[in-house]
């Protein structure tokens, strides 16, 4: 079977927003992880906040936050001001 080159461009299209859905899923993972790490069981308000991000780059300032904050609240405090 010959596809199409719109087929082509089409797949090549899906794909790549599979691999974005994928990166982002794994980065909301990897602050989830941390946290957990750092702090136990995490209230439900705020894995739900986490996994809610769909901006990268967000998530890895999230990610170093996790690493640094002493507390959640202080986790909350730059969750606040990552997100505007």
């Amino acid at each position: 079977m010959i596809e199409s080159p719109a087929y082509e461009i089409i797949k090549e299209e899906g794909l790549r927003e599979g691999i974005q859905q994928g990166m982002l899923e794994e980065a909301r993972e990897m602050v989830l992880e941390a946290l957990s790490v750092k702090f136990g069981v995490l209230p439900i308000d705020l894995i739900e906040e986490i996994k809610g991000i769909q901006l990268r780059e967000v998530l890895k300032q999230l990610l170093r936050a996790a690493m640094t904050v002493e507390s959640l609240d202080q986790f909350r405090e730059q969750l606040g001001r990552v997100k505007g």
